[in-house]
């Protein structure tokens, strides 16, 4: 989802740039930044939860 998202606001952004006004664009790039930003989030919150989730179910699974 993360990376259609990107994407999609990468190709908007362009596409903006090509038609609009220099406040527009900023405005875009500045919304691509976030995104981007939200996406290197996202990867770093997966990241810590993988180990956790799978300890659980380890745990889990031993128990039963």
């Amino acid at each position: 989802m993360a990376r259609r998202r990107l994407r999609r606001t990468t190709e908007e952004y362009f596409g903006r740039a090509r038609t609009s006004r220099a406040e527009t664009i900023e405005v875009s790039k500045l919304l691509l930044d976030i995104v981007r930003d939200l996406k290197r989030v996202n990867a770093h919150l997966v990241a810590a939860a993988y180990p956790i989730l799978e300890g659980r179910a380890a745990n889990c699974c031993r128990a039963g």
